[in-house]
């Protein structure tokens, strides 16, 4: 299974709006489109594929996630909301890992924050990424021995 960490673009930083309300920046938007180009041909490259995208319910990773699937050429309901991403203390790294691990998906996008990406790739992998903002890492796992393999890095710089 093909499991890819992405962490949101860049975000606006409002004090008149709540942190999980802030919304990509315009080069945030660049970077989610980007993002999900340098991905689908580092998928195409690599034989892989996706058909799930697991997002944080802040908007900035909402609309990180809504634009790379659009990139990928994946359908708008592939996005689907995990309050187990929330970065506010609500999130569960364990949960994430759950969810993302019994999909019957063969491949999985998670989109999220820095902290619990990184935490979640030491979970998958034995390796705490700290990412980027629009840079992803992907594992490849083996279900049957739950044991995963970092196999690449992508930025939305790549490919361009």
């Amino acid at each position: 299974m093909l499991i890819i960490l992405a962490r949101h673009a860049d975000r606006e930083t409002l004090t008149t709006r709540p942190d999980s309300e802030q919304v990509l920046t315009e080069k945030g938007i660049q970077q989610a489109v980007q993002l999900g180009q340098a991905l689908d041909r580092r998928l195409a490259v690599q034989g892989g594929r996706v058909s799930l995208v697991l997002t944080s319910p802040y908007q900035r990773a909402v609309q990180t996630a809504q634009l790379m699937a659009q990139e990928m050429g994946l359908p708008a309901e592939s996005v689907q909301t995990l309050q187990a991403l929330a970065p506010d203390g609500e999130g569960s790294v364990h949960e994430t890992l759950q969810a993302v691990t019994e999909t019957e998906h063969h491949g999985v996008i998670v989109v999220g924050h820095g902290p619990d990406l990184a935490a979640l790739a030491d979970r998958l992998c034995g390796q705490a990424v700290e990412l980027k903002k629009a840079h992803s890492l992907g594992i490849e796992r083996d279900a049957e021995r739950h044991i995963g393999r970092l196999v690449w890095l992508v930025s939305y710089k790549d490919y361009l």
